[in-house]
């Protein structure tokens, strides 16, 4: 799970926002993030990526180069408030 402030994605929420590598959709172009490593696991490509001061993995199905821009949405998501639940999406 990836723990990142939500004002990083422009969501209006006091808090961090949690979400899995597979919760990435790498075909919707909402926010972009740079590449910071690559690695295959089974049949999947686990990506680190940058996004402002926040480093978060996601899941691809190729790999990418260091310095690649990524673009991407996030389609789901829960949110924390010192570290617990708040409510989910």
């Amino acid at each position: 799970m990836n723990f990142v402030n939500a004002k990083v994605f422009k969501i209006d929420f006091e808090g961090e926002i949690g979400f899995r590598p597979e919760w990435v959709n790498l075909d919707d172009k909402v926010f972009e993030c740079e590449v910071e490593s690559s690695e295959i696991i089974g049949d999947s490509y686990y990506v680190s990526c940058r996004m402002e001061t926040e480093n978060f993995v996601i899941r691809a199905d190729r790999k990418y180069d260091i310095g690649e821009k990524l673009k991407f949405s996030i389609t789901k998501y829960y949110k924390y408030i010192n570290g617990k639940l708040a409510n989910n999406f």
